[in-house]
């Protein structure tokens, strides 16, 4: 701007010149030492405007690049100011940059205080102590200059002020967007929305800070204070969002002026406040800019009356000699009346007032005041210019109000008038007096009346004590006499205490010798459960230690039998071995039944199936004995297929071993029948009852599957029918019949129609014969929900156990199936698969190795101790351990195989001598993929080992046949399949990096690159390189179904450095070139 001729140049962005401005948007100015004009912009960095292209108006820019460190920070810029060095402290929304006018750098101001950092700064200014203070819009920073008045920006002491709702005494607001220094040194800082702040040093040191706060209470036209200005006179000038500020620091007084007053717009722009060397004041608004001098800014001296314009009642306005509930409230006009006298019925009231001055009335606030009433003066504008009041009490006040300009304080007195409200009567001073004197007097009365009700009172209860005393004395008299008689009765009394007393204590001697033998008895009893207990496990542990022999019995007996024709006089005696480790077997699995009825741990795993074909099916194995002993085997169904809820395995035992009882006591050409049919609850059948109706309270059954096995034996005399169902009893057989029972078989028949809520019922006679009848519910309603499988229901042959007639001389037993390549495999000993044996049974071990090397590599192991080292030392491909061993038992090596790396994915069977459905349960959730119970079929055990290895074969192949890696449709265990998914996470990571090799993969799997190469080719059967491979490979299949990109640029976004090496690669692993399957020549899959 010239100043002789007022013409203003104006400097403007256009997109066609590279030296204008880079945006409209300024935000801050300033002068150097040297007359360059710097220009700050929101948005379009930092300009520099030089005396010698200041003509021109071309502009150098100083910009924000991410690149280069010692250019600006951002190019939102907010504030500019210089130091005594002339460097540039530059505000930005980015944060603090120095520039250095000599290098033409920026430094950035990194440091933070507490973790917050001097970003989004609003205003920076240097105090007097050359201190840097910056407000931002997290609060406000200062940082300490040193004693030579300089700013290190790595050293200097950084001091942080917000507001906190706990100190008064700190700053306003944390969003400080302006300060000024006055003449004094003192600080100033305005704020958005939350007024103008002082700064005070309590104390020498920078911890001693208060500041205090002034708003829109204590007279600031607006909370939002853009810009502070001191004048020559040490006013402050204050720009805000609603007018201009004058505040008297000495008086601490605010004087505001709007558009009214002159301002072009009453809302002022940001930071837009200057004062030139003349003291001419400058403020950018909204509509233009202001500029005026202070000192030329008088104030209106003139303090304007008040006149009381208007008074209403009930809203409506008071007429002059209008009477109003029956009086005249205005006998004259207001301007004439100092005393109103008002009735209580007219108590809601209000005064309309007025200044009496035309200049700027809308300048003009008001306070009114009813003595009386009011606690304090209420203040209002010129817009609400009335008083209004509800419910006064009868009695005088005085109304005052007065007229203000500026707020100021006034010398005119105000204007006031008296109010009279004439109460009702009920509130009048007489009325009141009368209603004390009446109730005085009534007290007096009552307290009158009650003495001498007392005094009436007190006569009657005398004579009546007399009346009273006189009945007491003849009362006294009989009571005399009643003690006599009660002391003879007494007497009376205690001759029959002393003679109950001795009777007692011959009792109590009585049942002291009762208590010593119930005492005696429970001994008894506890050394007969101990002694029972003791038993069984005897019989358990016996079954146990049954079962290996009977497995090295079996094993070589099968082989042998496979081994020899039909008609080879030999084979029929291993048979008759043969059958006899069977029946040994059948004894162990009663025993084992009785052990679990008698700790009550026998439970029912009832499915839906067809009883009639299931009951065909156990009699099956029984026609080749009745053939050689000619008797005629009947069975019968009616219906011909009865479907019910039973447990198969209880049922099997019920039907075996009543047939089997059956086929003992039958001499040859006789007779057993076995007949099924439904009947009616009604039903009773003839015979003695062993289970009937009265040992299940509240079954509620309909109808019943009754089963009946008869035979033409010798039958049972009645006394002793009962006794044969419990356990271990037995009776001597006839001379005729030289088989003689266990005593197990019907005792477990009983226990186990007894699951099936059943009843049982014997029909016999000695020379007739016997007629055994099991009676099971046909519907599901006498089960427990836990006591169903949801299995599906079977078929005719389902039943898992083969029995075998336990007589001497039944027909040779003959497995048809048991062919079997004693040969081998075929396969050469270093290729077949290898199986660690673990077992402390060396007699077993010779076994099972002499049957299965003709398949497997066999390695042993004597305790589960050192089958774990040699399972880690040699990786077999699958692994037998029995359960009971020394060092380490095979649940216990489970856990401890499944949960180990290098082990997991190896398959384990276990093979073992406990039975129990808790045993199996047991090692099953250990981890072991399949439990063999002893003794065992050595053709089955060797299939299971095929199959395991086989399935495991097949899901490494998989691995290598999808496009899509899982890792859990190729893991077997959670850990196996944790570990495989990190090594595809890791590698897919990688994939991109041509350098990414073995050595990183198996640092990033923390494991040692032997282990990899272990796990990977036994889980994938890929190396760890072949593994990286495969899968840049598979990546690459679905790049290529994307079609978007080329072969080279594929090969490089998987990791091959050499498009063509990453063909070869592609065409070993898929059998055609990535070009053939772009082009649809071959499909991958």
């Amino acid at each position: 701007m010239k100043k002789k001729t007022a013409a203003i140049k104006v400097f403007r962005y256009s997109p066609d010149n590279p030296s204008s401005l880079s945006n409209d948007f300024i935000t801050s100015i300033i002068e150097d030492k040297k007359g360059n004009l710097w220009v700050g912009s929101w948005g379009g960095g930092l300009h520099r405007l030089t005396p010698v292209n200041k003509s021109k108006g071309s502009f150098d820019h100083f910009t924000a690049n991410p690149g280069n460190p010692q250019s600006l920070i951002s190019d939102f810029i907010s504030s500019i100011i210089q130091d005594d060095e002339g460097n540039l402290w530059i505000g930005t929304l980015g944060g603090l940059d120095i520039f250095n006018p000599r290098t033409s750098t920026f430094a950035h101001f990194t440091r933070n205080y507490g973790g917050k950092n001097l970003d989004q700064v609003g205003c920076l200014q240097f105090d007097k102590q050359k201190n840097l203070w910056a407000g931002t819009i997290q609060g406000l920073f200062m940082i300490q200059a040193g004693k030579n008045g300089k700013i290190d920006p790595l050293t200097s002491p950084i001091h942080y002020y917000t507001n906190s709702a706990d100190d008064p005494q700190s700053i306003s607001g944390n969003y400080v967007i302006s300060i000024c220094v006055d003449h004094n040194g003192s600080l100033w800082f305005g704020t958005y929305g939350n007024g103008l702040n002082h700064l005070v040093w309590d104390t020498i040191n920078f911890g001693g800070a208060r500041f205090i706060n002034y708003t829109e209470e204590d007279g600031l036209s607006n909370n939002i204070i853009y810009s502070i200005i001191e004048d020559k006179q040490g006013i402050l000038w204050l720009s805000t969002d609603n007018g201009l500020s004058r505040f008297d620091p000495e008086a601490m007084r605010f004087t505001n002026y709007f558009v009214a007053d002159g301002l072009q717009s009453n809302q002022f722009y940001w930071s837009a406040g200057y004062k030139n060397k003349n003291g001419k004041l400058y403020f950018g608004s909204m509509n233009g800019l202001n500029a005026f001098y202070p000192d030329q800014i008088a104030e209106a001296d003139f303090e304007p009356a008040t006149a009381i314009t208007d008074f209403k009642i009930f809203n409506h306005p008071v007429e002059v000699g209008k009477e109003y509930n029956e009086r005249i409230v205005l006998e004259n006009s207001l301007p004439y009346t100092n005393h109103i006298i008002l009735s209580y019925k007219s108590r809601e009231f209000s005064f309309s007032f007025s200044a009496l001055d035309y200049v700027l009335p809308e300048k003009i606030t008001y306070r009114y005041y009813m003595d009386g009433f009011d606690e304090q003066w209420t203040h209002v504008d010129a817009s609400r210019r009335f008083a209004s009041y509800t419910n006064l009490k009868g009695g005088d006040y005085v109304f005052y109000v007065q007229a203000l300009r500026n707020e100021k304080p006034s010398t005119t007195p105000p204007s006031q008038i008296k109010i009279t409200i004439i109460p009702p009567f009920y509130e009048t001073l007489w009325f009141k007096l009368l209603g004390f004197a009446i109730a005085v007097i009534s007290i007096i009365s009552y307290n009158r009346y009650r003495v001498y009700s007392l005094r009436l009172q007190k006569r009657r209860l005398e004579l009546l004590v007399k009346e009273r005393t006189a009945k007491i004395e003849e009362q006294k008299e009989e009571l005399r006499l009643q003690a006599e008689n009660l002391r003879e009765s007494n007497l009376q009394l205690e001759n029959r205490q002393k003679l109950i007393e001795q009777q007692n204590k011959q009792l109590e001697s009585q049942n002291a010798e009762i208590i010593q033998q119930r005492d005696k008895l429970a001994e008894l009893n506890k050394k007969v459960q101990q002694i029972n207990q003791q038993q069984l496990n005897f019989f358990t542990y016996i079954s146990h230690e049954f079962r290996s022999p009977l497995t090295l019995i079996t094993v070589p007996l099968e082989n042998l039998l496979a081994e020899l024709h039909d008609g080879n006089p030999i084979r029929s005696k291993l048979q008759l071995v043969f059958r006899n480790t069977q029946r040994l077997l059948q004894l162990v699995d009663q025993l084992m039944e009785i052990r679990k009825v008698e700790t009550g741990k026998t439970e029912l795993h009832a499915t839906r199936g067809n009883i009639s074909a299931f009951a065909r099916s156990i009699a099956q194995s029984f026609h080749a004995l009745a053939q050689q002993r000619r008797i005629k085997f009947n069975i019968l169904s009616v219906p011909e297929n009865i479907e019910v809820f039973f447990d198969r395995d209880k049922l099997e035992n019920i039907l075996y071993n009543l047939l089997s009882n059956a086929f003992k006591y039958t001499a040859e050409e006789g007779e057993i029948g076995l007949e099924i049919s439904l009947v009616k609850e009604k039903y009773l059948p003839e015979g003695i009852a062993i289970i009937d109706k009265h040992h299940y309270k509240g079954l509620d059954v309909h109808s019943y599957v009754e089963i009946v096995i008869s035979d033409t034996g010798p039958g049972i005399d009645s006394g002793y029918v009962k006794d044969i169902f419990r356990r271990f009893y037995r009776i001597a057989s006839p001379s005729n019949y030289s088989v003689q029972g266990s005593g197990i078989g019907l005792y477990l028949v009983k226990e186990m129609v007894k699951s099936h809520k059943g009843l049982m019922y014997v029909n016999t006679a000695p020379g007739k014969g016997s007629r055994f009848i099991v009676m099971l519910p046909s519907d599901s309603s006498y089960l427990a929900p836990e006591e169903i499988d949801k299995e599906e229901s079977f078929a005719e042959n389902s039943h898992q156990k083969t029995h075998v007639p336990v007589l001497s001389d039944v027909a040779e037993y003959h497995d048809s199936d048991n062919e079997t390549d004693a040969a081998g495999s075929g396969i050469p000993a270093n290729n077949r698969p290898v199986i660690l044996l673990i077992d402390d049974d060396r007699e077993l071990q010779a076994v099972i190795e002499n049957y299965l090397r003709h398949s497997f590599r066999i390695i042993k192991a004597d305790n589960g101790k050192e089958g774990i080292k040699k399972a880690r030392e040699l990786l077999p491909d699958l692994i037998i351990s029995d359960i009971i061993m020394p060092e380490l038992d095979g649940i216990e090596l489970c856990n401890e195989m499944k949960a180990n790396l290098s082990t997991s994915h190896i398959p384990l069977i276990l093979l073992t001598a406990r039975t129990e459905a808790e045993d199996v349960i047991e090692g099953l959730e250990s981890g072991a993929d399949d439990y063999i119970p002893k003794p065992f079929n050595i053709r089955i055990l060797e299939a299971k080992c095929k199959s395991l290895i086989e399935n495991r074969q097949r899901l490494r192949k998989m691995f290598a046949s999808t496009i899509v890696p899982v890792a859990g449709e190729v893991a077997t265990t959670p850990v196996d399949e944790q570990f495989l998914q990190k090594a595809i996470r890791i590698v897919e990571k990688n994939i991109a990096n041509p350098h990414f090799s073995v050595q990183n993969l198996a640092k990033e799997l923390c494991v040692s690159r032997s282990l990899l190469h272990k796990k990977l080719t036994a889980l994938v059967d890929l190396p760890p390189n072949d593994f990286i491979t495969s899968l840049r490979l598979k990546r690459s299949v679905l790049l290529l179904l994307e079609q978007n990109k080329s072969i080279s640029e594929i090969a490089f976004e998987v990791g091959f450095n050499d498009p063509k090496y990453f063909s070869r690669c592609f065409r070993k692993f898929y059998g055609v070139s990535p070009s053939e399957y772009l082009n649809g020549k071959s499909l991958i899959h």
